[in-house]
Formats: structure tokens, C-alpha cells, sequence
């Protein structure tokens, strides 16, 4: 495992590479309408997973990377971190939400983190349309981290593309995860600030699915 230090130093990198990341490689900066939003939910997407970063640690033991050559698992290890902050970020990036870091006071993490845990492992359902609904962008932030970071590696120890396969798959239900997990707190986000408001009558927030998350008109998307 990488120590204290080392996992402060890459959190710390994950900010400065999403952002090259998504300017340079993939110009998202150029598809927005405006500059200032893009900036605000650049930090937004930092603030939030500095929030979430305990529940992110504690996620993160249980992925085993005890069958990859020991040499290769500090590498490993940071690249499926990166992965699942890189999810919270983009989502945060591509849709912006007026309760977001306003509530978190409020926030149990320990009910929103076993909720995750349990629709984390079929990520991709929950989150059906939402690639394509994101002009595959998310697709691609995912496939640029993996192919430079973790797909080298695989090719170095001569894995077959089974195996590539099966590994491609495990590190993307990690980022998807972090796309989940910032959707998850952005819904019980907005229903804490509901709520106290005085609106009662809500239904108590629920883990988002393709069925229980309403469809984002284009001003909620901003580009």
C-alpha cells in the first residue's frame, strides 16, 4: 500500500492531471458556454472529492490487486484512485447542480457510503444512457487514464486479452463507481436542502437508477 504521504502527494496530483486532462487532451474548456462556469465546477469537483475522500479510502480496501507483480501494485493502486476521483470530478464537470457542497454538514456518509457500496458493483446499470447522454466524454477521460497508466503494464507482464479484458472492465466499474457516487451525493444533496426547507413531503432520498433519476434539461448541462 502506498503510505500516508505518497496518498496525499497523488490526491494532491489528481487535481493538477484531471485538469491538464480534460484542457489539453481533451479540450473541454473549448465546449463551454461559459469560462467561469467551467472554472467553478472544476473546484466544485475538487471540493467534493476532498469530502469524499474518506469514504473513497474506505471503498479502495477492497480492491485486490494481490495477484499483480509487487513491483507493480503502488503503481496499480494510485491509478484505480485516480480512477474513481476522476469520476466524481467529470461528473461534476459535466453537470452542475445549485445544492452541491451546500449541505454537507447534513450529509451521513456512513449511510451514503453503504448505499454506494452496494450499487458500486453494477455501476454501470445505475448509470445506463449516461455516456451517451455526455456525448461520450466519459468514456473517453476513462479510456485516456487506463491506456496510458494501466493497459502498459498489462502488455509488459504479457497478459492475454482476456485477461486485458477482464481488468479493462474492473478499473472502469471503479470510475464509473465515482461518477455514481457523486450522483448518489448529489440527489441526497438536493433532498437534504428540500427537506429543510420545510417540503416534508418528499420521498427519502434512494440510491439513483436509471428509473429514479430524472432526465437533466440542456441548462443543467453546460456546454
Amino acid at each position: 500500500m502506498l503510505s500516508k504521504n505518497e496518498l496525499k502527494k497523488a490526491k494532491g496530483q489528481f487535481d493538477v492531471e484531471f485538469r491538464r486532462l480534460v484542457e489539453q487532451k481533451l479540450n473541454l474548456l473549448e465546449k463551454f458556454k461559459d469560462a467561469a462556469l467551467y472554472e467553478r465546477l472544476l473546484v466544485e469537483g475538487d471540493d467534493l472529492a476532498q469530502f469524499l475522500e474518506p469514504i473513497v479510502k474506505e471503498f479502495l480496501t477492497s480492491f485486490d490487486q494481490s495477484s499483480a507483480p509487487p513491483e507493480m501494485r503502488p503503481r496499480l493502486e494510485r491509478s484505480a484512485e485516480a480512477l474513481v476521483f476522476y469520476g466524481i470530478r467529470i461528473h461534476c464537470l459535466l453537470f452542475k447542480s445549485d445544492y452541491r457542497l451546500r449541505n454537507n454538514q447534513y450529509m451521513n456518509l456512513q449511510e451514503l457510503f453503504e448505499g454506494w457500496l452496494v450499487d458500486s458493483l453494477t455501476a454501470s446499470r445505475h448509470l445506463r444512457g449516461y455516456d451517451k447522454d455526455n456525448f461520450g466524454i466519459p468514456t473517453l477521460v476513462f479510456n485516456t487514464l487506463f491506456d496510458s497508466e494501466v493497459e502498459p503494464m498489462q502488455k509488459l507482464i504479457g497478459l492475454g486479452w482476456w485477461r486485458r479484458m477482464k481488468n479493462r472492465n474492473k478499473f472502469c466499474n471503479l470510475f464509473e463507481s465515482g461518477i455514481l457516487l457523486a450522483l448518489m451525493y448529489d440527489v441526497k444533496s438536493k433532498a437534504l436542502a428540500i427537506a429543510r426547507t420545510g417540503q416534508n413531503t418528499i420521498s427519502p432520498p434512494v440510491a439513483p437508477s436509471a428509473e429514479s433519476v430524472p432526465e437533466l434539461g440542456d441548462d443543467d448541462i453546460p456546454f
